[in-house]
């Protein structure tokens, strides 16, 4: 499934971002910065 989640940088948006990616799911993020996108990478793991 491909998902799109505006807001992933904290909150509901980052949570759903999280278990979604945990699932194994293809997600589309929108956040301020790669920082952002750094951490959600090594917390899927």
């Amino acid at each position: 499934m491909k998902i799109l989640i505006t807001g992933a940088r904290s909150g509901i948006g980052y949570a759903a971002a999280l278990e979604l990616l945990k699932r194994r799911h293809f997600v589309y993020l929108s956040v301020e910065s790669n920082e952002h996108l750094h951490a959600l990478e090594k917390k899927k793991s």
